[in-house]
């Protein structure tokens, strides 16, 4: 078993995987601001938004107690097809997500689900 980390050690290892995970992301923005970028390129970071935000939010959609949930019991799914519908009829991101907080949370209050 491993000794546990001094408040300093914590600190410093907290220190160096910021810079270690920062550093690359930045350096492109830091260094090379003006950098042209060929066409196709732009064309595909303009996708980079709507493909991670799913990615964020579909393991908390699924995911029940370490294994993906897709029944009828899984209120978050619920919540979440409803909060979809909503956005193909109304691209109003504030009225996407009070539907879908709604249903969550009527959900959860008729049936104790998660």
């Amino acid at each position: 078993m491993a000794a546990p980390l001094s408040t300093l050690d914590a600190w410093i290892l907290v220190a160096t995987m910021t810079v270690v995970s920062f550093l690359p992301r930045a350096a492109f923005l830091l260094f090379a601001p003006n950098l042209p970028l060929p066409e196709v390129i732009k064309r595909a970071l303009r996708y980079v938004p709507a493909a991670v935000f799913p990615a964020l939010i579909m393991p908390a959609v699924l995911i029940t107690d370490g294994s993906i949930d897709i029944s009828l019991g899984n209120a978050r799914l619920a919540a979440a097809a409803v909060a979809a519908l909503v956005a193909l009829r109304n691209g109003n991101t504030f009225v996407v997500v009070i539907a879908g907080m709604l249903v969550l949370s009527l959900l959860k209050a008729l049936h104790g689900a998660a």
